[in-house]
Formats: C-alpha cells, structure tokens, sequence
C-alpha cells in the first residue's frame, strides 16, 4: 500500500503528459491553420487590391481617353465651325465680286465674243440645227450681230433670230421649241450651290499651292 501514491503519481504524470501533448498538437494545429488562413486572407487582400488598382488604372485610363476624344471632337469641330466661317466670309465676298467681274468681261468685246463662242458650242452640241432666237442684252451692237451670224454660217447654222430682253443684262439665252440654253449673267449664277461649289474648289486651289 505504501506504494500507491508513487503509482497514482505517476498515473497523474502520465496523463497530464498526454493532455499535455494533446494541447501542444492541437495548438500546433490552430497556429497552423491560424497562419493557413493567414496567409489566405492576406493573399485574398493583396488580390482584390490588385484588381481594384487594375480597376482603378482602367478607369483612369477610360477618362483620360474620354477626355482625350472629347477634347479631339472639340478641336475638330471648332476646326469645321472655322473652316465653315471662313468659308462664309469667302463666299459673302467672292459671289459679288464673280458677278461684277462677269460684268466687266460682257462689257469687253474679245471676252463677250469667247462667252457667245462657248455658249454656241454647247448649244450646237445640244439642240437641232434649226433656226434658234438668241435673246440678248440692250446694250447689244451691231457690231456683235455680225459677229454672231458669222459665227452661226461657219458651224453650219441658220441666221438666229435675234430679240433683246431687258430683263439680261450680260449674256444671251438660246431658245428653240421650248428648249433653253441660259448663259446670261442670271443663268450662270442662279445655280448657287453649283457657283458656290466651284469658287470654293478655285480658293481650296489656291490654298494649295501658296
């Protein structure tokens, strides 16, 4: 019996090393698993901080692009509202200024007759050689009748008939069954948009070449 209290003794040593080593595992467990998750929680956050910084970059760079092609659209549209200004002011300027430069060549004899000898080429071109009216301007000579009928027999025609208008005021109008062929200074300009169109191709010319 003396012996009892070094076997319990031992018993209780035994078992307390046995929890002991139990407690030491499952504590080396949860450190485990504690840093295991650690680890996965920290890689988890430096994950969705790289997304959020990729998110973010992406974002900036849309904006920036954004505002890039906005500022681009501004700048061309600005560019178009300058170029359809200066365009205007050209236009506003050159359309008077083509009519009286017109004028001016009626009224100057070589460059009235190269304007009737165009408009006579055309004409033979379009309608039958028949005996046309030519309507003319008041300030018609007969100097440019002569002219005219000569002009008419060496391309084959018959004399015109001629008859003054006082609506032309440079110009002449060839009329025949109805059919017209208008180069007085009204005619020529009454097409707007085609005059406008061919005095911008004239000056965008001229641009190119200074």
């Amino acid at each position: 019996m003396n012996d009892f209290p070094g076997v319990l003794q031992r018993q209780v040593e035994s078992v307390t090393d046995a929890l002991r080593a139990q407690r030491d595992a499952r504590c080396r467990q949860i450190e485990s698993d504690t840093a295991r998750k650690a680890e996965q929680l920290l890689a988890d956050s430096r994950r969705r901080m790289r997304e959020r910084v990729h998110k973010a970059v992406g974002e900036e760079r849309q904006r920036r692009e954004t505002a890039l092609l906005d500022s681009r659209h501004r700048i061309e549209t600005a560019g178009r509202q300058r170029v359809q200004q200066q365009y205007r002011a050209f236009l506003k300027e050159a359309l008077p200024q083509l009519r009286d430069e017109l004028g001016r060549r009626w009224r100057d004899a070589g460059a009235r007759r190269a304007w009737c000898d165009m408009l006579l080429a055309d004409a033979a071109d379009r309608l039958a050689a028949e005996r046309w009216t030519v309507e003319h301007p008041g300030d018609w000579s007969p100097d440019d009748t002569r002219w005219l009928e000569r002009a008419f027999a060496e391309r084959g025609l018959p004399a015109p008939e001629l008859r003054e208008e006082p609506s032309i005021s440079a110009g002449l109008r060839l009329c025949l069954d109805g059919a017209r062929l208008d180069a007085t200074l009204d005619g020529l300009m009454a097409n707007r948009h085609a005059v406008e169109a061919q005095l911008l191709a004239a000056w965008e010319r001229e641009l190119a070449h200074d």
